[in-house]
C-alpha cells in the first residue's frame, strides 16, 4: 500500500485540511515489466472513507489497527480525513465539516487521485463520534454509498446534540439520527438505500444502550441493516475487529441480524 499525507486549503473550513489516503500499490508481477508499465493505466480504486473518534485525527486508524493489512486484502483505497471533534457537522464560526466531508473533500480527491466515484464502489464507516458522522453522511446522501458502518457509534440524538453544543455546533445545524433515518427510509422508494452495519461491544458502557436502541428502531422501520455484538469495550481491540468484519466479512455466534 502507498500512504499519501495530503494538506490542502479547504474553502469550507476556511483553512488547511489534513487527510491521509492509502492506495493499493502495483502487484509484484506488474513491476517485473518495468516501472512505466507497472504504473500505467491506473485503476479507479474502490474507496472506504474511514472516520476517527473524539480526540482522534487522520492518523488514528493507521496507528492503532491493522487497517493497511485489511485494505490490501480488500483491494481498496482508504480515505482518512481529520474532522476535529465536530461529529462531521457544520460548526459555529465557519468550520463547515459536513459540507467539507460531503462536498469539497470528495470533489478534491476524485479530481486528484485514481479513486472511483461510482456509488457501488464507495463505503463509509467510523468509530464512536465517527460512527455517527458516517451514518449521518450516508443517510443524508444515500445515493453515494454502497454501505455504511458504525462501530460503537455515539448515536442517541440527545447525547450527540449535547456534545455537539459543547464543541460549538451551530444551532439547528445538526441533522441527527431520526431525521437522517427518515431521509434514508424515504430513499428506499428510489432504490438508493445504503445498507448499514452496526457493531458494539458487550462491555461498552458508553454506547451499548444507544446502539441497541438504534438497532431496534431500524428493525422496526424495516431498514436494511445488520447489528452485531461481541465481547469488547470502547477500545481499539474492538474497533480493529469491527473494521475487519466490515471490510472482509466474518461473524460471531453473538451476531444479531436485524
Amino acid at each position: 500500500m502507498t500512504l499519501l499525507e495530503i494538506n490542502f486549503y479547504a474553502h469550507t473550513l476556511g483553512g488547511a485540511a489534513h487527510v491521509n489516503v492509502l492506495l493499493p500499490s502495483p502487484e509484484p508481477a506488474r513491476l517485473g515489466a518495468g516501472a512505466a508499465a507497472a504504473y500505467a493505466g491506473r485503476a479507479q480504486w474502490p474507496v472506504l472513507t474511514l472516520l476517527h473518534g473524539m480526540q482522534g485525527d487522520e492518523t488514528s486508524w493507521l496507528r492503532h489497527t491493522r487497517l493497511e493489512q485489511y485494505a490490501r486484502e480488500a483491494g481498496t483505497a482508504v480515505v482518512l480525513p481529520a474532522l476535529g471533534n465536530s461529529y462531521g457537522m457544520d460548526l459555529a464560526g465557519g468550520l463547515s465539516y459536513f459540507q467539507y466531508l460531503s462536498q469539497e473533500l470528495p470533489a478534491f480527491l476524485h479530481a486528484t487521485l485514481p479513486l472511483s466515484a461510482c456509488p457501488s464502489q464507495n463505503r463509509i464507516a467510523g468509530l464512536s463520534m465517527g460512527g455517527f458522522a458516517a451514518l449521518h453522511l450516508a443517510l443524508c446522501h444515500p445515493g453515494r454509498w454502497a454501505a455504511a458502518g458504525s462501530f460503537s457509534g455515539a448515536l442517541l440524538p440527545e447525547k450527540v446534540a449535547a456534545r455537539a453544543r459543547q464543541n460549538g455546533a451551530a444551532a439547528g445545524s445538526a441533522a441527527l439520527v431520526p431525521p437522517c433515518l427518515l431521509q434514508g427510509l424515504a430513499a428506499r422508494a428510489s432504490g438508493a438505500c445504503p445498507p448499514l452495519f452496526l457493531a458494539c461491544g458487550t462491555q461498552d458502557a458508553l454506547t451499548l444502550s444507544m446502539n441497541r436502541q438504534l438497532a431496534a428502531a431500524l428493525s422496526n422501520a424495516g431498514y436494511p441493516a445488520a447489528y452485531q455484538e461481541w465481547p469488547g469495550g470502547h477500545d481499539w481491540t474492538f474497533w480493529d475487529e469491527a473494521l475487519r468484519r466490515f471490510l472482509l466479512g466474518g461473524t460471531a455466534p453473538s451476531d444479531q441480524p436485524l
